[in-house]
Order: C-alpha cells, then structure tokens, then sequence
C-alpha cells in the first residue's frame, strides 16, 4: 500500500484523510497526541508522530495542512527530513514561500485547494505544480472532481469560484427556501424542494450549457421569464460574479 504523510490534524486534513485512508497507509504528524489520537480513531491505516518526537517521513507524498502562519513554525521540525513530494492546502502560499521553509524536497511542491465537499467525497479540487504529475491528480480524484491548472494565479481565479463558490450557491439555496415559505409553502417543504432542485440542476449542468437551459425553461412572458427580469432588474448577474471577482481580489491581497 502505498504511503501518505499529512502534517496538521484540523477539519479539512480530517477530511481529506477520511477519504484517503482508503487506499493509503497515512502517517498523521502534530503536536498534540490525544489530539491525534482522536484524529486517526476515524480512519483506516493510520498512524500518529509528533512534531517533537523521533519520526521519519514515509517515502512518497507529504499533504501540509496547516495554517498559513504555521507554516514557519512547523518547518523546524521537518528541515532535517528527508521529503520526497510536498502537496499543500495553504491558502494564499505560494510554491516559492513553501520553499523557502521546506527546502530539502526531492521530487516537487504542489498546491491543492480542495472544497468542503470533501467530506463527502465530492469536492472540486483546484490543483497545480511546478510540473503536471498525474500521480498527484489521481490521489486528489480520490476525494473529488480534480482540475488542473498551469499557474498559481489560475489557482487563486479558481479557488474564488470552486472554493468560495459553495457559500455563495449556500446563500442561493436558502433565498429559494425563503421564498417558496414567503409564498406559502411549509420551511420543510420549501427545504426539500430547494435540495431536490439542486440535485436536479446537477444532471442539467452536467449535460447543457448554462444558456440552452435558460432557453428551455423560458416561454415568452411566462413565469420564469418574470422571475428572470426580476433577477436582472436587481443585478444578480452583477452581483454573483462581483462576490467571485472580490474573492479573487482578495487572495492577491
């Protein structure tokens, strides 16, 4: 079975290593030990070592899961290390940052922006690296659709959509919810209404083009076509792609 090393024992390396303790043998390092002990009580294949203590680096992929301030702190525990391949999850890091602090790493620095879909198998990952690796691509596929990129300002335009992006549909999903209640309909049937209409839309975005399935569902001076005035009378379209242009800004900040 081949091994992962995954520094940092926070919510989305748990959920990461959910996903990959499948088909990895994972080595779980931090500096608190019941802290990871309770981390790897979930996962199969799994083992823990601290920062502090006598432990060496699997041969193969190391997944940094840190926060982006912990980086420089976590780095003296691993500049002695032998690192065969560092994959990192800091957000607003760069390749050349990340060199900076591990610079002893054999066979390449990448960087994934997974989503919080992951915890269920189905985020979009965001990946890059200093040079296309498949064997790379194929382990983030394990946890999600996985697309990559050529550059890390790709990567940053990406996240605001793919990483930021399940707020902003959040937001979407509960204005529908509140309205079909505005309307009449019982909270828990607008709920299961506005899930089920995700769901669906799923398979239509899957196989149509945003504009084909405006066109099929719109009949001249009929329903959708009143509630899609509404939405350009007040800027949605401005509006969503505002919140993904701000997000980007904010990453180059």
């Amino acid at each position: 079975m081949k091994k992962i090393n995954i520094i940092g024992n926070g919510k989305m390396a748990l959920a990461l290593a959910k996903s990959l303790s499948l088909d990895y043998e994972l080595q779980v390092i931090g500096r608190d030990e019941t802290k990871l002990k309770e981390f790897v009580s979930s996962l199969n294949n799994a083992k823990i070592s601290l920062y502090d203590g006598e432990f060496s680096l699997q041969e193969g992929l190391t997944l940094v899961c840190v926060k982006p301030y912990a980086l420089a702190k976590i780095s003296k525990y691993l500049k002695n290390k032998e690192i065969d391949t560092v994959l990192s999850i800091l957000a607003g890091t760069s390749i050349s940052d990340i060199k900076k602090e591990l610079p002893t790493v054999k066979n390449g620095y990448f960087r994934l922006m997974p989503n919080i879909a992951c915890e269920y198998n189905k985020s979009t990952n965001i990946l890059t690296g200093e040079n296309r690796n498949e064997d790379i691509i194929n382990i983030c596929k394990s946890f999600g659709n996985t697309v990559w990129v050529d550059s890390e300002n790709e990567l940053d335009i990406a996240t605001a959509i793919a990483g930021s992006g399940p707020a902003f549909l959040a937001l979407i999903a509960e204005a529908i919810e509140d309205a079909g209640v505005n309307c009449g309909l019982k909270r828990v049937d607008s709920n299961l209404i506005a899930k089920s209409l995700f769901e669906s839309f799923d398979a239509l975005i899957k196989n149509k083009k945003p504009r084909n399935i405006i066109e099929e569902v719109t009949s001249p001076n009929g329903t959708t076509a009143r509630g899609l005035k509404a939405l350009e009378v007040n800027n949605t379209r401005y509006s969503i792609m505002s919140s993904i242009i701000e997000a980007y800004n904010r990453t180059q900040e």
